[in-house]
C-alpha cells in the first residue's frame, strides 16, 4: 500500500519534528476536558491516525487508567503502540456501536472520503457518544498551497473547508456540541529547514511529478520569496470539534 509506505519511512522522524502536533493533541486533550465529554473511566477510545500514538501518550499523563485502540495505516509507526490495529480509517474495520470516544488530531486530510470516515465514526459509536476532532483548515500552509499549483503540483493532501465540513456533520447525523478554531505557528531559519519539516513528519506530500535538482532549487528560491524579511512560517490553521451521536 503506497500510503502505508509512506507514511512507514516518516515515523521514525515525526516525534521529533512534529512539534505542531503535539501541541495541537494537547490543545485537544484541553478542549474535550473544558467542554466536560473526557471521562476515560469504563470507556473504550479509537484513535483514528494515531500515527506513533502521540493521543495515547498525552491522555495517559492526564488519566491515570486509558483504554484506547489506535489506529494507523503503517504498521512502522505502530510499532511502539499497544493495543494497535494497522487499518484505514476510510474503511473502519469495526461493527457498529463499539465505541465510547473517537478521537483524530492533524490526520483526516488524507483522507480520499472525509465524508465517509464521518459516516462510518458515526456508525462506530455508541448512541450519545463523542467524536473528537482537530482538522486543519484549508488556509493551512497556503505559500507552499499556491507555488505547488504554479509548478503543476497536485497534492495528496485535502485540507478542510470549514463550510463543506461541517455540512457533512449535519448530513451524518451529529449534533456539534462544541467547536473552536487556532492557528499555530512555526518559524524556520530558511526555505530549506521549512521544506524538510514538512517532508520528515509526512504534513504534505504531491503525487506524480518528480522535480529535476535545478526545478527544485528553484522552487526552494521562490518559496523563501513569498515570506516577508526572509523568515519562514508554517501557519496550520486548525479546526475543532467534539460531535455527539443523536
Amino acid at each position: 500500500m503506497k500510503s502505508a509506505t509512506f507514511f512507514g519511512s516518516k515515523s521514525v522522524y515525526y516525534e521529533e519534528n512534529a512539534k505542531i502536533q503535539q501541541k495541537i493533541v494537547d490543545e485537544t486533550i484541553k478542549f474535550a476536558k473544558n467542554n466536560n465529554v473526557l471521562q476515560p473511566q469504563n470507556e473504550l477510545f479509537l484513535d483514528l491516525g494515531s500515527g506513533t500514538g502521540l493521543v495515547k501518550k498525552k491522555l495517559s499523563e492526564n488519566f491515570e487508567k486509558i483504554n484506547i485502540i489506535s489506529l494507523d495505516i503503517s504498521p512502522c509507526a505502530l510499532e511502539k503502540c499497544e493495543n494497535c490495529v494497522c487499518g484505514d480509517f476510510d474503511e473502519l474495520p469495526f461493527t457498529d456501536n463499539s465505541f465510547d470516544k473517537i478521537i483524530s488530531c492533524s490526520a483526516l486530510q488524507w483522507s480520499k472520503n472525509i465524508e465517509r470516515v464521518i459516516k462510518n465514526s458515526f456508525d462506530a459509536l455508541k448512541v450519545g457518544k463523542n467524536l473528537i476532532i482537530a482538522v486543519f483548515g484549508n488556509e493551512t500552509l497556503q505559500n507552499l498551497q499556491v507555488l505547488q499549483k504554479k509548478f503543476g503540483i497536485k497534492s495528496s493532501v485535502s485540507f478542510c473547508n470549514k463550510k463543506e465540513f461541517e455540512e457533512i456533520i449535519q448530513k451524518t447525523g451529529f449534533k456539534i456540541i462544541a467547536k473552536d478554531e487556532k492557528t499555530f505557528s512555526q518559524k524556520f531559519e530558511n526555505a530549506y529547514a521549512a521544506l524538510k519539516n514538512i517532508s520528515k513528519i509526512g504534513a504534505t506530500s504531491h503525487e506524480g511529478k518528480i522535480l529535476s535538482p535545478k526545478i527544485l532549487k528553484d522552487f526552494v528560491s521562490q518559496y523563501e520569496k513569498l515570506f516577508l524579511d526572509g523568515e519562514i512560517i508554517h501557519d496550520y490553521q486548525t479546526f475543532f470539534y467534539i460531535l455527539e451521536k443523536k
